[in-house]
C-alpha cells in the first residue's frame, strides 16, 4: 500500500531506507551541526581572541612609548634642576652685558669691539633669556678662541648661539667677527 503524497513521515522514510544511506544522513547532520557550531560559537570567538591580541600588541608599543616618554622628562627634569641651581648659585649682580665686557677687557678686545647691543629679553618662567649682539673688527683667531673658551666654560651657563667670522678687509690675517651670546638671568 502505497502512501499518498499528502502523508509525508520523517519515521517512514527512515524505515524505507537502507542502512548505508542512514549513516550518510547521520554524517550530514553531524556534519551540518559542526558547521553551525564553529561559525556561531568558534568563529566569533577566534576572531574575539584575534581582536584582543591586537588590542595588546598596540597596548603594549603604547606603554613602552610611554615610558620611553617618562624617560626622556624625567632625564629632562634633572637637566631643568641642573640649570636652575646653577643659575641659582651664580652672583646675584650677574648680567651678561658686564660678564662678556669683562671678558673683552680681559683678552684686550675692547678696542675691537665695533657693537655691543642687548637685543629684548624674551621671559622664560620665572627667567629672563638675555642676548647680546657683538660685532669685532681686525680680531685674531687665537683671542677669539681664548674669548670663546672663557665665555662657554665660565660655569655661567652662557652659550654663543651664532657666530660669523669674515677676513679682515684691513688685514686679511685677522677677521671681522659677529657673534650672538644668550644666557638666563633672574
Amino acid at each position: 500500500m502505497a502512501e499518498s503524497v499528502g502523508d509525508f513521515s520523517f519515521t517512514a522514510m527512515l524505515d524505507r531506507m537502507r542502512r548505508r544511506e542512514k549513516n550518510a544522513l547521520g554524517v550530514l547532520a553531524a556534519l551540518l551541526v559542526a558547521i553551525l557550531l564553529y561559525e556561531g560559537i568558534c568563529a566569533p570567538l577566534l576572531r574575539w581572541r584575534q581582536r584582543q591580541r591586537a588590542i595588546i600588541a598596540v597596548k603594549t608599543a603604547q606603554l613602552q612609548q610611554l615610558s620611553t616618554s617618562l624617560d626622556e622628562f624625567r632625564s629632562i627634569e634633572k637637566r631643568l634642576l641642573l640649570l636652575q641651581n646653577m643659575i641659582d648659585t651664580r652672583r646675584r649682580d650677574f648680567t651678561l652685558f658686564s660678564f662678556l665686557n669683562q671678558i673683552s677687557e680681559t683678552l684686550d678686545l675692547g678696542k675691537h669691539i665695533v657693537l655691543m647691543k642687548p637685543t629684548h629679553p624674551e621671559t622664560i618662567g620665572p627667567y629672563r633669556l638675555a642676548r647680546i649682539e657683538m660685532k669685532w673688527k681686525d680680531v685674531g683667531l687665537d683671542t677669539l678662541v681664548q674669548w670663546l673658551g672663557q665665555v662657554e666654560e665660565s660655569g655661567n651657563l652662557v652659550h654663543v648661539q651664532k657666530l660669523a667670522l669674515q677676513p679682515s678687509t684691513e688685514n686679511p690675517v685677522l677677521l671681522d667677527v659677529g657673534i650672538q651670546v644668550q644666557t638666563l638671568e633672574r
